[in-house]
Formats: structure tokens, C-alpha cells, sequence
């Protein structure tokens, strides 16, 4: 028995038919959809049929395989696994439905681009889909070194290639006193759950084997905030405090099944922030990776500590061949954030090297690139700057980004009494621009050479509601800056 479930698109008449045509398909016009107009109401109707019970789901691929296969993939995930088996939601096979080109040969092309469409669609959100299932993992099942093992097998599973490399390393809390890393240790102090630390390479480009991009990605696998307590309401939600270390370990997965001609490195620092006779105190002083000292003035602002000495240890791997072409780190970091942008947008800070560069300055397109571009008639044409690179992949998702300045960079030093700089802004500036005072705190561990972005992520952690493509829940964003 088949089910179909159809959802409005809002089609028009076309003034350009001619008037004695009698194909009914001629006298329509497929309206440019949105993303997210496509995401609303592909979701809503794959939702409506996963909840009739089903197996397997065809979705017509309309205007776009790419994003009506993303949007179906994402609108079916619900994280229900910790539940009895007869309250969980059937777990369908989603497909791109092709029978009406099957019995034409002229369209065998088509099908072709279309399947490759979307499958690109899938990795997308199965990738995504994974940062919101690590994310919504509970804090108990969810330890640092639990964590870093999920990722490890996780991309274990991935298939060897010849000209792809692929290699994740699980760091222990030794190694992080080696490298003198005292943000790390600092933070996962209060807990018996002690500190690792997570680095991915994945080599999609052999030939520029010097050239890579760094992914930082904050990983708390629980927040209580330390000996600052945060209060009761809510806390519930910081096992998503890791949600940067998921989204950026989730984003390589996806580069590296997509077989992306690009080199990253990744770099997770995994900790649990609790309160206990052992954790930091405010009014501490650590010193840092990069030799600063820190007066810690509040335990709850943990996250830029770890990023700090995760951002020093990116420009600084002795493994790598070469400085990153662009730093890229990803965090639930500030609260304000959500004060500032609500849970629409990512948070975006950046230093003034990210201003003058463009993205073909960071990656030039290879010249297999430009021959392809130039054989399919396409015009490779790359965004002017790397903020307009990421700010076209945001819209183009519906997951868009907001550019926000940093604030009291020298503040953060002058106000510190105790050592070289304060983890928040204190006296008059207090509870003043904490996403920008955050930015200004990593930008202290990054050389101003080298280009440097922030996504604050807090925001736009989880969903709120029920949308009509989303469940509620852990929200794995924000994925879309993958070109």
C-alpha cells in the first residue's frame, strides 16, 4: 500500500504558455524555492508519513535534490534511542524518487545528477544529524573519554581511499601537562572525569599537503560552571556545552565522505567543568599554553580557556607542515550571544587578517577545479571576502550568520590585577558585551597574521519548538558554513 502526503508549494500560472498546448506540465511554473521554503513543507509531509509507521519514504526532488534530500534527512531525526523500544519513531529509509525517468533513455543523465544531488543532500544532514545525536546524549553516558571514542569509531567506519587520509588521535590528560596546556587542566580540574584531547587530520588534497585550514571545536561534555555555579533552571541542557567539538567533528565526517579536495586539521578539547575541593577557584592564576597567565575571575567562563589553548596548539603542531591558512573555532561560548541574536542567528567575530583575505587567498581553487568549471560551462566565481563566503552559505541554509565586533581587548589586560589578562571584563565594563569581550579574550592566542573566525554558537544550540522540518531538540548547528 502506498501513502502520499503532499504539502503546498505555492505554484503559479505561467503567462508564457502557449495557448494551444494541451500538456497540462507546460501551464506550470516551479517557483524558486527558498531552502527554506523547501525544508518547511518536505519536512512536514516526511514527518507525517515517518509517523504513519514506514519503512521507506520517496521524496520528489523538485528544484533542488540537494536541499529537498538535506531537508528530509533532517525533518526524520529524532533522538530517541534512550527509549523503550515501542515509543521510538520508525527510523525510514528516505529516498529520491526517479520512476518517471526509469522508461526514459534521453534522461539517464538526469537521474544521474540527480542521485549525486542527493546524496550530497544526505551526507550533509546525516552529518549534521550526528552532531545533534552526540549532542543530545546525556552527560553520564557522555564522559570526555567517551566521547573521544565515539568520534574515533565513528570514523573508523569511513572506507580507505588511496588519495584520501583520514586520522584521529585521543590525547590523555598527561599529554595536556606535557604540552603545558593549563586552560585544559584548569577547567577539568573539579571533575574525576578527566581532561583528552581529540585532533583530526583528514588530507582530501594530497598535493597541497602544506596547505590546510584548522577547526577548533569547544568541548564541555557537561558545564555546571565550576565553583561559579549556574543556577538549577536549564542546567540540564549544558550536556550540549561540547555541541562546537560535535559540530566540528561532525563537519570533517562530512568533508571526508564527500571525498572534499581540501586538508583540515580539527582540534577538540574535551573537558567536564564541576564544582569540587579540587576545581579552580575565582581569583586563580593558570598559565596558559602560549606562556600568558590568566586570572580567572569567573569558573563559568570556561570555554574560552580550553579554546585558548586549543587555538595556540593549532598554530603551533609540530605534525603540521605548516601555520593554518585560516582558523576557524566553533563554540557554545556566551550566553549574551542569545541576548543579542536570539536563536536565529550564529554569532560571527573575526580578526582584521580575516577582513583583507579572500577565500581563494586561503584556498585557491585547484586548476582540476577550473578545468571542470570551464567543460560544464559553469562560472567559477569565489565571494570577495571570506565573511561573504559564509555568509552566502548561511543564507543559502537558512542558517545564517550576523558579523559582531570585539570588545575591550585591552581591557581584558588593563583590568587584571593578578596576571596578564582576566577571563571576563570587570569594573565599569561588567556584564557588558559578552560574545564581543569573549571574541577579544582568543583573539589574545591567535597571531594577528593568520585569519581568524569565531562562531558562537550558543544561540542557536537547540530548537526551541517543533518546526516543520525540525524536532525539538539539539539543533547541530552551525553546519552550514561548509562551502
Amino acid at each position: 500500500m502506498y501513502r502520499i502526503a503532499y504539502a503546498g508549494l505555492n505554484l503559479r500560472s505561467s503567462s508564457k504558455v502557449n495557448d494551444n498546448s494541451t500538456d497540462t506540465q507546460d501551464r506550470i511554473v516551479w517557483p524558486r524555492l527558498s531552502f527554506g521554503g523547501l525544508r518547511s513543507c518536505v519536512g512536514k509531509s516526511v514527518q507525517l508519513l515517518q509517523r504513519q509507521g514506514l519503512s521507506e519514504i520517496f521524496v520528489d526532488p523538485l528544484t533542488n535534490a540537494e536541499a529537498v534530500s538535506e531537508a528530509a534527512h533532517l525533518a526524520a531525526f529524532r533522538f530517541d534511542e534512550l527509549k523503550s523500544q515501542c515509543k521510538q519513531l520508525s527510523k525510514p529509509t528516505i529516498s529520491c524518487f526517479t520512476a518517471h525517468l526509469d522508461n526514459d533513455p534521453d534522461a539517464f543523465s538526469v537521474k544521474e545528477q540527480l542521485i549525486a544531488s542527493w546524496n550530497r543532500g544526505r551526507i550533509l544532514a546525516e552529518s549534521q544529524n550526528l552532531a545533534r545525536r552526540w549532542m543530545e546524549m546525556p552527560a553520564n553516558l557522555m564522559s570526555p573519554k567517551n566521547f573521544a571514542y565515539s568520534i574515533q569509531e565513528t570514523f573508523g567506519g569511513l572506507p580507505s581511499h588511496d588519495d584520501i587520509t583520514t586520522r584521529v588521535t585521543v590525547y590523555d590528560h598527561d599529554w595536556c601537562e606535557q604540552n603545558k596546556m593549563g586552560g585544559i587542566l584548569g577547567v577539568g580540574a573539579g571533575s574525576s572525569r578527566k581532561p583528552v584531547f581529540v585532533e583530526i587530520e583528514y588530507i582530501g588534497d594530497p598535493s597541497r599537503i602544506k596547505d590546510h585550514i584548522a577547526l577548533v571545536g569547544k568541548g564541555v561534555v557537561f558545564d555546571a560552571g565550576g565553583i561559579s555555579i549556574k543556577p538549577s533552571l536549564g542546567m540540564g541542557d549544558m550536556r550540549a556545552d561540547m555541541g562546537g567539538a560535535a559540530v566540528v567533528a561532525a563537519v570533517v565526517f562530512g568533508l571526508a565522505q564527500l571525498k572534499s579536495p581540501i586538508n583540515i586539521r580539527a582540534y577538540l578539547p574535551l573537558v567536564e567543568n564541576m564544582p569540587d575541593g579540587a576545581a579552580m577557584r575565582p581569583g586563580d592564576v593558570i598559565r596558559m599554553a602560549n606562556g600568558m597567565t590568566v586570572q580567572v575571575d569567573n569558573t563559568d567562563a570556561e570555554g574560552r580557556l580550553i579554546l585558548a589553548d586549543a587555538l595556540h596548539y593549532a598554530q603551533h603542531n609540530p605534525a603540521a607542515a605548516s601555520e593554518p591558512a585560516l582558523l576557524i573555532d566553533i563554540a557554545t561560548l556566551t550566553g549574551a550571544i542569545s541576548v543579542a541574536l536570539g536563536d536565529q542567528y550564529t554569532g560571527l567575530f573575526c580578526n582584521t587578517a580575516v577582513m583583507r583575505r579572500s577565500l581563494s587567498d586561503v584556498w585557491p581553487p585547484s586548476q582540476q577545479q577550473q578545468q571542470q568549471s570551464s567543460t560544464d560551462g559553469s562560472n567559477f566565481s569565489l565571494p570577495r571576502s571570506l565573511i561573504g563566503c559564509l555568509n552566502q552559505c548561511g543564507r543559502a541554509h537558512s542558517d545564517p550568520f550576523w558579523h559582531l565586533p570585539s570588545l575591550y581587548f585591552r581591557q581584558l589586560q588593563e583590568s587584571c590585577h593578578l596576571a596578564d589578562l582576566s577571563n571576563i571584563t570587570t569594573g565599569v565594563h561588567a556584564k557588558l558585551g559578552g560574545s564581543g569581550s569573549a571574541a577579544s579574550f582568543l583573539q589574545h592566542f591567535v597571531h594577528h597574521r593568520i585569519p581568524h573566525i569565531h562562531l558562537d554558537i550558543a544561540g542557536v544550540m537547540k530548537f526551541l519548538t517543533d518546526e516543520n522540518w525540525a524536532r525539538r531538540g539539539m539543533s547541530g548547528k552551525s553546519y552550514s558554513f561548509i562551502p
